[in-house]
This record gives C-alpha cells, sequence and structure tokens, in this order.
C-alpha cells in the first residue's frame, strides 16, 4: 500500500490548491478502497460458484463472463479474460515506470550530493538499476516480496521521520540552528528547508486538479496487489470489515499522507 507514489503527494497539493488537494485525499483514497472491497467480494463469490479458491483478476473477469445471463457476454468470457490481462499489464509497467525514475533520479541525487560517481549519466544509472530490478521480478513468491517491501517501507519511514525531528526541532521547539547542524551535520541541506505552504490557492485551475487527481491515483498504487495478496492469506475473510487488512492498509496510508 505504501511505496514511492506517496511522495507525489506534496506535488498533488502544489498541482490542485491547498484544500482541494485535502479534499481529494480523502474522496479519492476512499474511492480507492471501496473499489479494492468489491474487488475482494467478487473474488471470493466468484470462488464459491466455481468452486475454485484462486482467481486472479484474468480468472476473475472470465468467471463473471462464464456466470453471465446474457448469453452474449457468455460468448466473449476468453477475451474478458484477455482483455483484463493486458489493461493490468498496461497498469503494472505505468506504475513501475514512474517509480523505476524516481528511485534512479534520487540516486543520482544523492550520489551528486556527496560527490560519490557524479561522472555518472541518468542513461547509465538507469541501466545499472536495471540488474536488480529484473532480479527482483523473478521472485514469484508473495512472502519473499513481502519482506523486500518492508525493507523498503522501512526507509521510507526513516526518512519521513528524519524529516519531521528537524521540523519539531527547527520549527516548533525554536531550537536555534546551530544545534540541529550539530545534530545533522552536513545533511541539513537535505532536510532543513523552507516550505511557503501558505501561499498555496485553495483551489487552482481544472488542469490542476485533474494533474493532481493524478498524482493523488498513483500514491494509492495498492490495487494490482489485492487478489495475489487475498489468495495467498491463510484467512482470506480478513481482507473485509472496518478492521480488515484493506481498509486498515489504506487508512494508514492516507494517515501518512496527511
Amino acid at each position: 500500500m505504501i511505496g514511492p507514489g506517496c511522495f507525489s503527494v506534496a506535488m498533488a497539493f502544489k498541482q490542485g490548491g491547498l484544500w482541494m488537494a485535502f479534499f481529494l485525499v480523502f474522496f479519492l483514497g476512499s474511492i480507492s478502497t471501496i473499489s479494492m472491497h468489491k474487488i475482494v467480494k467478487c473474488s471470493q463469490y466468484l470462488s464459491r460458484l466455481e468452486g475454485n479458491s484462486y482467481l486472479d483478476y484474468g480468472d476473475m473477469a472470465e468467471a463473471a463472463f462464464r456466470n453471465s445471463v446474457y448469453p452474449f457476454l457468455v460468448q466473449h468470457k476468453h477475451k474478458a479474460k484477455y482483455f483484463v490481462n493486458g489493461c493490468l499489464i498496461a497498469f503494472q509497467v505505468g506504475v513501475a515506470s514512474v517509480a523505476y525514475v524516481f528511485v534512479v533520479e534520487h540516486i543520482q541525487e544523492i550520489l551528486h550530493y556527496f560527490k560519490v560517481g557524479s561522472g555518472l549519466s541518468t542513461t547509465e544509472l538507469l541501466l545499472m538499476y536495471t540488474v536488480p530490478t529484473i532480479l527482483i521480478n523473478f521472485v514469484r513468491s508473495i512472502r519473499a516480496v513481502t519482506f523486500v517491501c518492508m525493507i523498503g517501507n522501512v526507509f521510507i519511514f526513516a526518512s519521513i521521520a528524519l524529516i519531521l525531528e528537524v521540523a519539531l526541532l527547527r520549527f516548533i521547539w525554536k531550537i536555534p540552528l546551530g544545534t540541529v547542524e550539530k545534530l545533522k551535520m552536513n545533511l541539513k541541506e537535505l532536510f532543513v528547508a523552507e516550505h511557503n505552504w501558505r501561499s498555496l490557492p485553495w483551489v487552482t485551475s481544472f488542469d490542476g486538479v485533474v494533474a493532481s487527481a493524478g498524482s493523488l491515483l498513483y500514491s494509492f498504487e495498492g490495487q494490482a496487489m489485492v487478489l495475489p495478496l487475498e489468495n495467498k492469506m491463510k484467512h482470506p475473510e480478513d481482507m473485509q470489515g472496518w478492521t480488515g487488512v484493506l481498509t486498515t492498509g489504506k487508512f494508514c496510508t492516507r494517515l501518512k499522507q496527511k
């Protein structure tokens, strides 16, 4: 649920306006949560009809067409499966491409800051990052991927904690900047910056709101993992409910973004 897409939220506030983006975070987050719940409910219902405990996205679309009351839809059940799988591939390629560029650009910034490998171009870093990316994609075990995601989330939360720590020290507790410099040494420029959020308009233009919605939709990027995760759970019913995996995960994601 939590990935590099969370860092697109700041741009969303700039694109859509302060209060419009604030509203869109909760609105789009709620829509995303509802859609995920519907996917899980449909999967569980069709699994009972088919007598199959495992249905991925394409199989679920095929089962839905196969059990339709309209003969026309039944005839196109295989096409529905291929269409959904194609859409899923396009979705994953889009999300992965943005995340891929996101990671490489930040690696390049870190290397330039510490003056290490400054001679490497963006293209060279993209090629170098291709190797670990391909190796990770060969891993088909959800359990193994979960550990990789957990490590990534640790780094994300560590980054957020460092930023919040300096913000508290510098701007809330009014500790002199020299003290922060002693605590953070040469990392001050990475974490201490002026953020004139009061200058943001409440609402921007229509194009800005649309761009903001797109950025926020990218921050809720876990749709493709819902069914694989549910299919691997010992108790799939735990995905549903107010305290289920989906609701809790999406709530934590929205809370972190705010």
